[in-house]
């Protein structure tokens, strides 16, 4: 059956749908607004909003990156005479350097900011379990501990190039750290404290770190735990003679290494804050891929990523020197980086070690109320922990400081845009964003002068070219509002530099540009573009779309049901995968697996009201073959859900290789929780009934009307022919009835069974379910049966099913692929026994 798109758009529809939120201010006090003004005046241009700007950056790509440069307060300039950002000769799969004769460094333009008061705070550092007023750091104290830190590392032999690895927290001294490294040209890497032993290893033996910064303790969700026996079994695996530099995070009683305090007094006063300006495309630091398909891969990002950074902070998130910003992240999440970006703005961050939702969710709030703060960024799986304590934040919170919300990590469904602008002041631009590690920054962002509308993303980021392909072709389908592969066309100044590790860029170009004969880059989510609005809905990845009976759609369409009221109060978390196994499945099976609230089971009741709302909101084609119950969902360090690892597993069986491997929350434990569950999954086992000889017939009385039904009980052998061999039987119990199918060779029975389809019939060619009801109510929903019949027969014996439309009993549609790649319909339920074109 060819694939047919899920798009939600109907058709015909010409009205834009109503925003859920609008910006209040004065046009001209918008900083995209007044960047759109002044493009307009220096090129002699018309745009007239930001879609019409973005636009004319990817058309006009040298123009515009040129034009940021200076527009953002770079420093230095760029050298007199750049005419070109990139050589355009040079296809963006052979990555062309941008700016190849600019010179540049990271932390020279975050820490020497004109705008910016001395005293005025820049990070305020909160763990978890300590007061919320934090340890803060003024501009001044952040640029000498800077200059402590550079000093001491050059002093201890690091120069330009090597690694300088972090196994630490969300704090001060994370940020200290890693501008002290890029301010002289050093790599840095940094590692949430609390990733396993064998997932820090595998990624520090690849990039061989000479020194080693990490936490003497981890703390989360109460919890504090000692670090030194895993510090101490990494180093020693690791290639080289990596020094230690313990960060007191608790008491520390004993320690071989050297502290924290003993590093810096290696420092001189001598030694003033300089730095080291190097090429545009020098490596500034290296970030990892989840690691779930094998060793994670090293992604080296250039000192140019500043330019974008400094784009999103102060065009798309609109910030200005001494807002606050707090978004939660871990070091291990790209969204560390980001934030790190943000404080080139000249902005106040807030960094936060702990979990979000000890001791609950509002703890959260807490510090937006207490700080102040302008900017918070959260994740959907946060607002909807926080949906489910039923707490209404704008009554028991001051967030009049609050003016935006970013979410990230996922996709943010429509009920959760409605849901926030119930729950919080109507004034606050909630927004969603969606990019990568392997990017950096956010290639679909904000809009701060534009209207909203609930379960989009607003605008693709400026100097992006993004397009959606049709997942074959190749064919650009962004116009048509159908979903398809996110691509991007033209080079853009945060693509990696390269791999570490990667000899000739073989990993390289088979991750991001072998998907098509075409020059792009491939980002691997399923998107598709509203063409009334112009935003954009990332459905999920690309190799995780779910393709039941050619009907093709992403993960978050079934999340954005599941994890919504009234689910969310029973259920903590679910996972949507396919399973279509090689040589015995020849359509796709969907599982919905759910980890449950505490207190709460699976049960039959709440199964059935999953079904009925993903039946009802979305189609019959979504509704999930399988629902599991299990203890655990499998989640990457960023909280994101492993669904390719946990799909290879249920169409495999086998627990497949992985390079993220770690100790009591392992991927590979919880991988263990859940495969037993769904790898016995088979199709039903066959019940057969205790006579064999009679059937009822149910089918419509054409003299009584639409409503009445007759029933008419018959021996088998008058409903069959003896042409016709019945191969095996299977039977399922629906609410009330039981419905017996006969796989059978259908040959000539028209005269037998004048309901069948009429023509195209070859002997012993086509093979038909045949559905009747044996005992019981018929069902008066018609769908359920379809759905019930289509779970049955499309997991056994490789004849697939589809299950049509279905509105009623009389319109239950089962579509049949036959042996010889023949179809025909059988129409059941209310109506009998008919036919339809197949």
């Amino acid at each position: 059956m060819a694939s047919v798109s899920a798009s939600r758009l109907p058709a015909g529809t010409s009205a834009v749908p109503v925003p859920v939120w609008q910006p209040r201010q004065q046009p001209s006090n918008i900083p995209i607004n007044r960047y759109r003004a002044h493009i307009n005046n220096k090129f002699n241009i018309q745009l007239c909003d930001s879609h019409e700007l973005q636009k004319w950056s990817v058309t006009q790509p040298h123009d515009f990156w040129i034009d940021l440069w200076s527009y953002v307060g770079l420093v230095p300039d760029l050298p007199a005479g750049t005419s070109l950002a990139y050589n355009p000769e040079i296809p963006i799969t052979d990555v062309p350097p941008f700016f190849e004769n600019a010179t540049i460094n990271y932390a020279e333009n975050v820490l020497t900011q004109p705008d910016v008061e001395p005293e005025s705070i820049a990070l305020i550092g909160i763990r978890e379990g300590d007061s919320l007023d934090g340890d803060k750091w003024s501009w001044a104290t952040l640029r000498e501990n800077v200059r402590k830190v550079r000093s001491s590392l050059i002093r201890s032999g690091i120069k330009e190039g090597d690694r300088v690895a972090a196994l630490i927290s969300t704090s001060t001294w994370s940020v200290a750290v890693f501008l002290a490294a890029a301010s002289m040209g050093a790599v840095f890497t940094s590692i949430a404290p609390d990733l396993g032993e064998e997932g820090c290893i595998s990624r520090l033996r690849q990039v061989t770190p000479s020194i080693l910064f990490a936490d003497s303790h981890v703390t989360y969700k109460g919890k504090q735990k000692s670090n030194g026996a895993k510090i101490s079994n990494i180093v020693e695996k690791l290639a080289r003679k990596t020094e230690v530099v313990l960060i007191p995070t608790a008491k520390v009683e004993q320690t071989n290494f050297l502290t924290l305090s003993d590093f810096l007094s290696r420092s001189a006063v001598s030694d003033k804050l300089q730095f080291s300006r190097v090429s545009f495309s020098a490596p500034l630091y290296i970030l990892y891929s989840s690691g779930t398909s094998g060793p994670p891969k090293c992604l080296v990002h250039q000192h140019g990523v500043i330019l974008q950074h400094k784009k999103v902070a102060k065009l798309h998130n609109s910030l200005q020197p001494g807002e606050v910003v707090f978004q939660y992240s871990s070091t291990s999440w790209v969204l560390w980086n980001i934030m790190v970006g943000h404080l080139s703005a000249g902005t106040t961050l807030v960094l936060y070690d702990g979990s979000p939702t000890w001791p609950n969710p509002q703890q959260m709030l807490k510090i937006v109320e207490q700080h102040k703060v302008s900017y918070w960024g959260a994740s959907p799986k946060f607002l909807q922990a926080l949906e489910s304590t039923r707490c209404v934040p704008k009554e028991q919170y001051d967030l009049s400081s609050l003016r935006m919300v970013q979410s990230a990590g996922a996709h943010l469904a429509a009920k959760q845009y409605l849901w926030f602008y119930r729950a919080f002041p109507t004034d606050i631009h909630l927004t969603s964003v969606t990019g990568g590690t392997d990017i950096v920054t956010s290639w679909i962002c904000t809009d701060p002068a534009g209207p909203l509308f609930a379960g989009e993303i607003q605008l693709i980021a400026l100097g992006i070219d993004i397009d959606i392909a049709d997942s074959v072709t190749g064919e650009s389908i962004k116009s048509t509002g159908e979903s398809g592969e996110m691509i991007c066309r033209k080079p853009f100044p945060s693509m990696p530099v390269f791999l570490w590790g990667d000899e000739g860029n073989v990993k390289y170009k088979e991750s991001y540009f072998d998907r098509y004969d075409f020059p792009c880059w491939t980002q691997h989510d399923w998107a598709s573009f509203n063409p009334l609005t112009g935003g954009a809905t990332v459905h999920g990845r690309s190799d995780g779309v779910l393709n039941p009976q050619g009907i093709r759609f992403g993960s978050s369409e079934i999340y954005s049901i599941t994890e919504a009221p009234p689910f969310i109060y029973t259920i903590a978390a679910t996972l949507c995968i396919g399973r279509k196994r090689n040589g015995k499945d020849s359509d796709e099976s969907v599982f919905l697996f759910a980890v449950m609230q505490p207190g709460e089971n699976l049960t039959d009741k709440l199964m059935e009201q999953l079904k009925t709302s993903i039946r009802t909101g979305l189609s019959a084609r979504h509704v999930p073959r399988y629902i599991v119950q299990v203890d655990e969902i499998p989640m990457t360090m960023n909280g994101k859900k492993i669904e390719t690892l946990v799909k290879q597993i249920i169409c495999s069986g086998e627990m497949p290789k992985t390079g993220r491997v770690e100790e009591t929350n392992s991927l590979a434990v919880k991988i263990e929780r859940v495969s037993p569950e769904v790898t016995r999954i088979e199709a039903p086992e066959a019940r057969v009934p205790p006579r064999e000889d009679v059937v009822r017939e149910v089918g419509q009385d054409p003299g009584e009307g639409m409503g009445r039904r007759r029933e008419r009980a018959h021996p088998l052998s008058e409903l069959l022919p003896a042409e016709a061999v019945p191969r095996r039987r299977l039977a399922v119990c629906l609410e009330g009835c039981e419905v017996v199918f006969e796989l059978m060779v259908l040959h000539d029975v028209r005269g037998e069974y004048p309901g069948l389809p009429g023509e195209g019939f070859e002997r012993g060619e086509v093979a038909v379910l045949f559905p009747v009801v044996v005992g019981g109510d018929h069902r008066a929903d018609g769908e359920g049966v379809a759905e019930q019949i289509s779970c049955v027969a499309g997991g056994w014996g490789g004849e697939g099913v589809a299950v049509g439309g279905v509105e009623s009993a009389e319109d239950a549609v089962v579509e049949l692929t036959h042996y010889g790649g023949h179809k025909r319909a059988l129409v059941g339920g209310g109506g009998g026994v008919g036919s339809a074109a197949g």
